[in-house]
């Protein structure tokens, strides 16, 4: 096991426990939460082993969001077969505009990093991009992208001209070694485009299946070989956190232990999940439910 005695980011010693008891989706013990009183970076300072990470992202984590019996069955579909699925590719159509103003040739290697089904990728096919890859632990994910004309990335040292790390970084066990690994896969203009959580460690609820949560400081000092070249956090406005409330008193009082899974699935639950897409989609809300409330994300370059 683990168990960090300094920031994994800037290495600082300060550090402040902010939560004892904090839960995490695929395993059964007790973790703590700490902040770096330097880079403000969040994260378990206890966290489960590589294994036991490895093996949930390669069977379980999809597999409770988006069963699929079907092979043959559409992609997009598939992206809108949920409400969680919906939120993503709602989120993925807000990537590709802000990753669009930086890449215009259709040619350009592409890698989604960690891509689920990757609505990203399907919006990218969809503009015309030719050479579109992706690397994800689940297997059958991979066999049914192949399906759909996107390359499987085999980790050799093949050069990208994009890469995108979108909800990514706050999963891996330890993310000054995972930049480092990509580095075989980048040349002098590469850009990389990344998505994490804002502070979703403050949430009431969450999927609780993130070991970091990043600030802009400890972004930085991630990618400190790297330049920022855009970036946004989201914020929300009156409305969006009027809607929070309203939704999550409901989830609160009739679905959700605190902090954990959902205690009581239902007919219920499934209609007041379908009756939260449409509100989002006739109130242009920018917030998620099902997937993370706010993110930060940008795109650096090497220097």
């Amino acid at each position: 096991m683990i168990y960090y005695k300094n920031c994994p980011i800037c290495k600082n010693k300060n550090l402040l426990i902010i939560k004892k008891n904090f839960f995490i989706e695929y395993s059964k013990k007790s973790y703590y939460l700490c902040k770096c009183s330097k880079c403000y970076h969040v994260f378990v300072k206890n966290p489960p082993n590589q294994n036991c990470i490895t093996k949930y992202y390669k069977k379980k984590f999809w597999n409770d969001k988006i069963i699929i019996n079907n092979e043959d069955i559409n992609w997009k579909k598939i992206l809108n077969k949920t409400p969680g699925s919906v939120e993503r590719y709602f989120r993925a159509t807000r990537q590709y505009k802000f990753i669009s103003k930086y890449i215009k040739d259709k040619k350009k290697r592409i890698l989604d990093y960690g891509s689920g089904y990757s609505p990203l990728m399907f919006i990218f096919k969809k503009k015309k991009f030719e050479n579109l890859h992706v690397f994800e632990y689940d297997q059958s994910i991979i066999k049914y992208l192949r399906t759909q004309g996107i390359n499987n990335y085999n980790k050799k040292k093949n050069k990208f001209d994009l890469i995108c790390l979108s909800h990514v970084l706050e999963h891996v066990l330890d993310p000054v070694r995972f930049i480092k690994s990509l580095k075989k896969n980048l040349h002098k203009k590469t850009l990389i485009y990344f998505d994490v959580p804002f502070q979703d460690y403050k949430e009431q609820f969450s999927e609780n299946c993130h070991l970091h949560f990043f600030s802009k400081r400890s972004m930085q000092i991630l990618f400190k070989e790297f330049k920022l070249i855009d970036y946004n956090i989201e914020i929300h406005g009156f409305l969006d956190r009027f809607l929070l409330k309203i939704f999550f008193f409901f989830y609160k009082k009739f679905f959700f232990e605190k902090g954990k899974k959902i205690t009581n699935p239902s007919i219920i639950l499934k209609y007041t999940h379908k009756i939260w897409i449409y509100i989002k989609n006739i109130s242009f809300s920018n917030i998620n439910i099902f997937i993370s409330r706010k993110d930060f994300y940008g795109i650096f370059i090497p220097q």
